[in-house]
């Protein structure tokens, strides 16, 4: 925990914290305080709902998507140890000084560390290690497949999106994908669907230019907009 460390105030002036949303922005400040003395903290929601935001009504899909932005833009790794999922945040020194009369505590599992017990544990059995490189080789394969299809599955939904919401299109693609990786496409494109009908249906139904979300907000937003929009539009037919 952060009782034993002190945050220098320059921080506000890191280029990539000024980048992302504020809601990203708001779990790094949080992560900083709960993780232990070497950056690294729980990864799973749930976990980080009821201790970094104990006071706070915010659900769980938000915070996985505020996970997956820091994750994206490098201000985090996450990974997993024994099935469970932990962060540690990059560069974690570059802003904190820890006071010299209190020794770091590791609390939990680094990335480092998690890498070399991989390591180990392939080099202690040559038939595990071949049938993990053969495992490996054809997750490779299939990874590959699915990032084709998934980027063909994008081109396909950016045709079709409103064009004044067509900006950014490579981050938008990265944010696509690793939706998709996270098993989000079919809810996605539910909340694809409803945003577009919504759009639809205000130029036609009610003569207004509705001004439209990017491409790239909607593969963080859609929850919401399954939920508001989709529901909103059913209600006024």
């Amino acid at each position: 925990m952060a009782s034993a460390r002190l945050l220098s105030k320059n921080i506000i002036l890191s280029r990539k914290l000024n980048s992302i949303s504020e809601g990203a922005e708001n779990l790094y400040y949080r992560l900083l305080v709960m993780s232990d003395d070497f950056g690294c903290y729980h990864a799973d929601p749930a976990i980080i709902k009821g201790t970094a935001y104990t006071l706070k009504n915010i659900s769980l899909s938000s915070i996985e998507k505020r996970l997956i932005e820091l994750d994206e833009i490098n201000l985090i790794n996450m990974y997993k140890v024994n099935g469970e999922s932990y962060i540690q945040i990059k560069k974690f020194e570059e802003y904190q000084r820890f006071r010299s009369d209190i020794k770091r505590k590791s609390e939990y599992p680094t990335f480092e560390q998690r890498s070399r017990n991989e390591s180990v544990r392939n080099r202690t059995d040559s038939n595990v290690e071949s049938s993990s490189v053969s495992n490996n080789r054809n997750r490779s394969n299939n990874n590959n497949e699915n990032k084709n299809a998934f980027e063909t599955e994008f081109e396909s939904l950016w045709k079709k999106y409103h064009i004044d919401g067509r900006k950014n299109k490579e981050y938008s693609k990265k944010r696509f994908i690793a939706l998709c990786k996270a098993g989000k496409l079919d809810e996605f494109k539910k909340g694809y669907s409803g945003y577009a009908t919504y759009l639809e249906y205000k130029e036609k139904k009610e003569n207004f230019k509705q001004a439209v979300k990017y491409f790239s907000t909607l593969c963080t937003d859609y929850p919401e907009y399954i939920q508001y929009y989709g529901h909103k539009v059913e209600a006024s037919l």
